[in-house]
């Protein structure tokens, strides 16, 4: 499936179709087939990724998308790369906060009955209009984007091994991480706070000539 099978929202309009949206936590209204960067907000990504559980929920402690996309920066940030990076690690899985958090299985199981292409162009319309919203290039560059990959496998090691229970078979092979950060499960507000912040931290230092409403 390609870009160009998506109708604009105006024609499904003069079609008499129906536009699939999402309504926020700041009740902007988010296009799923072609979303905007002006319908995009920091604080609903934030309030969305912190109340939103990673494993569908199965960990033996509260830990959302959001705690998630904090390690991974931590962890690329470690690993000595730039603002860029860290702030396009924080948003890697910001499209969850409108499209849901989709487990890997369920992916694997969509791609086996045929349907996965459909998923992943919403995934990435939504992605390349966060990014555009934040001043990141889309797609990323090779390097950033191998950094992020590895850290998300390092993250998803490190989060099977503390906080869910001994799997019943063997998961996919996943890198060692060496001298592993400790994680903190936090409230959902601590957690809201510490991601919303970080990214503002970041959009600051990257693009101090903007205004504080345009940043955020």
């Amino acid at each position: 499936m390609h870009d160009e099978n998506i109708m604009t929202s105006d024609r499904r309009a003069s079609l008499g179709l129906v536009t699939p949206w999402v309504q926020t936590f700041t009740a902007r209204k988010v296009d799923l087939l072609t979303p905007q960067p002006e319908q995009i907000a920091l604080l609903d990504i934030s309030t969305s990724l912190s109340r939103l559980p990673r494993f569908n929920g199965h960990t033996n402690l509260r830990w959302s998308v959001a705690d998630h996309s904090l390690l991974v920066e931590a962890l690329v940030r470690r690993a000595d790369h730039d603002d860029g990076a860290s702030l396009a690690a924080l948003l890697h899985d910001a499209h969850e906060a409108y499209s849901g958090d989709i487990a890997s299985p369920m992916k694997v199981a969509l791609r086996m009955l045929g349907a996965h292409d459909a998923l992943q162009l919403i995934e990435q319309r939504l992605q390349s209009a966060i990014h555009a919203r934040f001043g990141l290039p889309w797609p990323l560059s090779n390097a950033h984007r191998a950094a992020i990959h590895l850290a998300d496998l390092q993250a998803l090691r490190l989060e099977r091994d503390v906080l869910m229970k001994l799997p019943p078979a063997d998961w996919t092979e996943l890198p060692d991480i060496i001298d592993p950060p400790t994680l903190w499960p936090a409230e959902e507000k601590t957690t809201d706070a510490t991601f919303f912040n970080r990214v503002a931290e970041l959009l600051d230092t990257l693009y101090p000539e903007l205004s504080i409403a345009e940043r955020r």
